[in-house]
């Protein structure tokens, strides 16, 4: 599996950390492709399927964001493109393909799920994967402790979940937008 994390910081950028690790099975591979992307001022991290991370980041267009509420684009116009590209390549998303992925955003953290809902995260960082519950604990006692920095804080919630979760290691790629 993996572990994906993101945080907002002060200055609303959208701090996002990956692990490299790729699981099948009882296999576990350090791989090259990376799990986050940026990509026409998104920034994106995935958990499951490398299929759909591949596609998203090689092939998907975006629809034109004209200024409406980024929700209400991620929810609209976003999944509307992403469901239409995922037909085109055949990968049906209520049974083939177990995926999440974060979606950094005009200063938003938004969670889509395999079914392609959407969750805005309230607590300003998430996490999701085999190390995610881990992950948001360190961020959570980081913000309540005052000591919070994004990628400080993306950082160590990472190497919480490489310590503590079998399935996330290193080495971790950090990006922002």
């Amino acid at each position: 599996m993996t572990v994906i994390v993101a945080a907002l910081s002060d200055e609303n950028e959208v701090v996002m950390g990956a692990d490299s690790a790729g699981i099948s099975e009882n296999e576990l591979e350090i791989r090259r492709d990376p799990k986050i992307f940026i990509k026409n001022g998104f920034l994106f991290g995935f958990c499951g399927s490398y299929r759909v991370c591949q596609l998203v980041r090689y092939h998907l267009t975006f629809p034109k964001f004209e200024g409406e509420d980024a929700m209400q684009y991620m929810v609209t116009k976003f999944v509307v493109s992403l469901r239409s590209m995922l037909k085109e390549f055949e990968v049906d998303v209520k049974s083939d393909e177990d995926f999440s992925f974060i979606v950094g955003f005009k200063k938003n953290i938004f969670v889509v799920s395999a079914d392609l809902q959407v969750a805005e995260q309230r607590d300003g960082f998430c996490a999701i994967g085999a190390g995610a519950q881990i992950a948001k604990g360190g961020l959570y006692v980081a913000k309540k402790a005052g000591c919070f920095s994004a990628k400080n804080a993306v950082v160590m919630a990472l190497k919480a979940a490489e310590r503590y979760c079998t399935e996330a290691r290193g080495p971790f790629i950090i990006e922002s937008v």
